[in-house]
Order: C-alpha cells, then sequence, then structure tokens
C-alpha cells in the first residue's frame, strides 16, 4: 500500500502559510540534531505518546508511528545507515487501549519515496516506537545522501514555500543552501484538433 503523506501535509501547510498561522514541526521542541551536512543527517528524537499517528493495516489492526520530514539532495539516493532506540519501558496508560494494536514486526525505521516541490526533494523518516506494550523513549537516526546532480540552479530564496519547507523539515537550515532543479513549465494552452473556428 504506497502511502501519499505529503498530500495533506501540504495542502494543510499552505492554509497555514497563507494564513500567517505559525505550524511548528510537530517534534521540534523534542528534535535534537546531531550532524547535518550534503551527504548526511543525524538525528535524536524523544518518543511522545500523544503525537504517535495511527497506521491502520489491511487486517484493521493498528500500527502507531511518527513521521520526521527530511529534505534531500535532489536526486540522491537515500540510505538508512542507522536507526537505534534506547530505554525500552512499559507504556501504561500513555497509549490507547490496545484492542486491535498490530503484532506484525515493523522495522524500527523506514525511509519514504522522495517527493519533489518546487524543484526541490524531501522523503519522511517513518518511525515506529513501540513493541507490543511497551514504547522507546528516545529513537535516533543516522541517514546517508549519495549520488544526484552535485550543481543546479542556485538555491534562490522562495518565500512562500521556504516558509512551509522551515516549519516542516528537520533539516532545512542545510536544505535551504542545496541547489534547486529546474520545474519545467506546461504551456498555458496547446493547440487541440476541437478548436472552434
Amino acid at each position: 500500500m504506497k502511502q501519499y503523506w505529503y498530500k495533506s501535509f501540504l495542502s494543510i501547510l499552505l492554509v497555514l502559510s497563507q494564513t500567517g498561522i505559525s505550524f511548528a514541526f510537530s517534534y521540534d521542541s523534542d528534535l535534537e540534531v546531531l550532524s547535518s551536512s550534503r551527504t548526511e543527517f543525524h538525528f535524536r528524537v524523544t518518543i511522545r505518546p500523544s503525537d504517535l499517528e495511527r497506521q491502520i493495516e489491511s487486517d484493521s489492526t493498528v500500527t502507531l508511528y511518527c513521521s520526521v520530514p527530511v529534505g534531500i539532495p535532489f536526486g540522491s539516493r537515500v540510505t538508512l545507515l542507522e536507526a537505534t532506540a534506547d530505554s525500552l519501558v512499559p507504556a501504561g496508560d500513555r497509549l490507547p487501549p490496545a484492542d486491535n494494536w498490530s503484532d506484525r514486526i515493523q522495522p524500527l525505521a523506514v525511509i519514504t519515496d522522495p517527493v519533489t516541490i518546487r524543484g526541490r526533494q524531501s522523503v519522511a523518516v517513518q518511525i515506529f516506537p513501540t513493541v507490543g506494550d511497551a514504547i522507546y523513549h528516545s529513537v535516533t537516526v543516522r541517514l546517508q545522501f549519495t549520488g544526484g546532480p552535485a550543481t543546479g540552479n542556485p538555491a534562490i530564496a522562495d518565500p512562500l514555500f521556504d516558509r512551509i519547507f522551515q516549519s516542516s523539515l528537520a533539516n532545512f537550515n542545510q536544505f535551504r543552501t542545496w541547489p534547486t532543479m529546474s520545474v519545467q513549465k506546461a504551456p498555458i494552452a496547446a493547440a487541440s484538433p476541437f478548436q472552434l473556428e
């Protein structure tokens, strides 16, 4: 099942940016950037059970996860080098009742397919911090970016979308300096065999 996590995400961010409402990255206060460059991004996120999203599986069971959106250099390949967790603790009443939780074994972290927006690309790191009725306190993830063109259009200020990217991408400060790719514009009106004379 292919997930289109970015569609509703971008729609909401666009509306909020137009109204002047600030939309903070959901893990901003609990995300610590350990290192960020054009070739890697290393971070630690403290898990807040109240902020976990629900994914309904094909068998109607529910899996809890959190997403960390990350900008990537255009055209690069993203590799998950490390995903480690510490302090697995009983969740107690911090998680909703476990009537239909999935007992499927999930990887600790997965990377979604890249999404291209205005000549820039991003992925989401989806973290699955629960194991039965226990939850990890924090998760550390290290990504590597390889390949892709080293040059492109210089990073150009795009006030509307820079506000959206800044409020959503964990590594925006590095991301905004990377070259962008040209976006081919479609012709406004194309000739049609059904034109009236």
